[in-house]
């Protein structure tokens, strides 16, 4: 059995590890990999970070028998120095694969991550072994170890099984990895429209429209009720249209939308807007919030 994720990629590798499974004879299970990359700060109009991930090496054998090191590269895109705490390293807590109706489901929870026991947030492990500041353009690399897990139950579930893993740099330690906003370009798709040439940094003329899409990624892809909150500046852009289902709230360089309709790995919403005849790079930040904590974005939009 193959479990695919429907999780947009951005800078993501797959990776194919060989799993041979006790008491169900030799199998071959691949595991598929997606990076992410988040950065928060207001030292330069443009925070990203990037993640490629490598071939990965060594054998799990079967249940608490054998590891895999998963290799990773985190870059910076930004155009100045930023500073990384970490990459969140996680099995996404949205597996729950039952090929077998006769066992229980293969879930994040027969996986550890650095010999860390799972938890209600997945399979997890922080790995602050890149800790410190990046120069524009810098990269490093660092790496994580995937075992299975010596669970009371049966695990057969797991043979054979495409087991999604989710990786995160980032300026802060995330409060919840199962929750993230898709950057801009070039590390994500979010971000300022229209952006002809995909730039990080997007271009506007003044009195033009804009159009700023916010894209809530959630890897547990379950809950449905949130808020997402877009902070501005009002002397640059004039509100025209946000896209909440429930209640706006609006005010003087902010408004904040309720939604009943986040049960999506991946939901873009669109908040419209007009720039003004102030020239230059604006900031503006979104948040998400629901359950599950809060993510922070920028996105810098250049008016001229």
């Amino acid at each position: 059995m193959k479990l695919f994720r429907n999780h947009k990629k951005i800078g993501a590798a797959a990776v194919a590890l060989t799993v041979a499974l006790v008491g169900g004879g030799v199998a071959y299970a691949y595991y598929a990999f997606t990076a992410t990359a988040s950065g928060a700060g207001s030292t330069a109009p443009a925070v990203n970070w990037g993640i490629t991930v490598g071939t990965a090496s060594g054998t799990i054998t079967g249940p608490g028998v054998g590891s895999e090191t998963i290799p990773y590269t985190v870059t910076n895109y930004s155009h100045s120095s930023q500073t990384l705490d970490g990459v969140y390293a996680q099995v996404a807590n949205d597996l729950a694969a039952q090929e077998n109706s006769a066992y229980p489901a293969c879930t994040w929870a027969d996986f550890s991550i650095n010999g860390q026991a799972p938890n209600p947030g997945g399979g997890s492990f922080f790995d602050v072994s890149l800790a410190g500041t990046f120069a524009a353009g810098a990269s490093n690399s660092g790496s994580v170890t995937l075992t299975m897990v010596n669970a009371s139950t049966i695990q057969n579930n797991c043979e054979g099984l495409t087991v999604p893993m989710v990786f995160t740099a980032s300026s802060t330690p995330p409060v919840n990895a199962n929750l993230s906003l898709d950057p801009a370009p070039p590390n994500g798709s979010a971000g300022w429209y229209p952006n002809p040439n995909f730039d990080n940094v997007t271009t506007i003329p003044t009195n033009s429209p804009a159009a700023l899409t916010v894209t809530v990624i959630q890897n547990n892809g379950v809950l449905a009720d949130g808020t997402i909150t877009v902070n501005y500046d009002p002397l640059a852009l004039t509100l025209v249209t946000s896209p909440g289902d429930g209640t706006c709230t609006t005010g003087s360089g902010t408004v904040s939308c309720t939604f009943t309709d986040l049960s999506h790995s991946a939901t873009s919403k669109p908040f419209s807007f007009t720039t003004n005849a102030i020239t230059g790079v604006t900031n503006v930040s979104a948040t998400v919030t629901n359950a599950n904590g809060s993510w922070s974005q920028d996105f810098p939009l250049n008016i001229g």
